[in-house]
């Protein structure tokens, strides 16, 4: 199954703080890339969790907008997985 939601926001604090703090899985886009996709028990803290602290890929690869799906805890990691999978985001991919 695709990516459900089809809004892109921009990877702002401000943005960030309008969404629920409930789990679900979330991309980390830039443009209309899929750059990195996630997991968390709350969308919120995570994503402003990435404003502070990036990976070197995410770094590198400077995301300038956020989507999300809130997904209920006993699926979210099979949902993070199935779309890693299809969607073969590069922050996602194992190095070496």
């Amino acid at each position: 199954m695709p990516w459900a939601n089809p809004d892109r926001c921009p990877l702002t604090k401000e943005f960030i703080g309008t969404i629920p703090p409930v789990p679900g899985v979330y991309a980390l886009c830039l443009g209309r890339e899929f750059i990195y996709i996630g997991d968390t028990e709350n969308l919120q803290r995570k994503l402003l969790d990435h404003l502070d602290e990036k990976s070197e890929c995410i770094s590198r690869m400077n995301p300038d907008t956020f989507s999300f799906e809130p997904v209920p805890d006993p699926e979210r990691v099979a949902r993070r997985n199935r779309l890693i999978l299809e969607l073969n985001p590069v922050c996602n991919q194992k190095m070496g």
